[in-house]
Formats: C-alpha cells, sequence, structure tokens
C-alpha cells in the first residue's frame, strides 16, 4: 500500500485494536483537523489503544503540530521495524 496525500484528518480516531502494516506514507502534511491541531504528518491516531504500526516507511512527512510524522495517543500503542525518514514537526520529528 503506497499512500502519497495531503492528510486533513484523523487515522482511526478513537478505535482500538487494529494495525497498519506493511505501508509506505510519502510526502504526507497535516492541515488543521476538529480538533484545532495539526499533529502527525502521516498518522494521527488520538484516544486509542492497542494499536501496532509495523514494517511502514516514512518519508518526508511534517506537521506544524505535534509529530512530525506520527501522533499517536492512547496506551499500549507500539510503532517497530519502521523506517521514518527527513520528517520534521514543531514538536518532536517522528
Amino acid at each position: 500500500l503506497l499512500i502519497q496525500a495531503m492528510a486533513d484528518h484523523s487515522v482511526g480516531d478513537n478505535s482500538d485494536n487494529f494495525k497498519i502494516d506493511n505501508c509506505s506514507f510519502i510526502n504526507c502534511s497535516t492541515t488543521f483537523d476538529t480538533y484545532g491541531s495539526s499533529s502527525g504528518g502521516a498518522l494521527e491516531i488520538r484516544q486509542s489503544n492497542n494499536v501496532w504500526v509495523t514494517n511502514c516507511n516514512f518519508t518526508d512527512c511534517k506537521s506544524t503540530g505535534i509529530g512530525g510524522t506520527i501522533y499517536l495517543g492512547g496506551s499500549n500503542n507500539v510503532v517497530e521495524n519502521s523506517l521514518i525518514e527527513n520528517s520534521r514537526g514543531s514538536y518532536g520529528g517522528a
């Protein structure tokens, strides 16, 4: 799965127990969402638990908020075996 897009919404908001596997996110950025934030250039996941992001590549992602590539809220969430390159955010690059 290859994703090249401008994200203007949250992914998996308030959802539990899901996996994002073997994906590429290229040149992603955020705009302001309904929460008034622009966090997580590729993925913004709020208040979700047991989320697994595995074997993914994130390249040239940016946000003007928290997490240039990923904003991951909730608990028991894992990012593993993934590559993050050239990411930038106002607070935290990854």
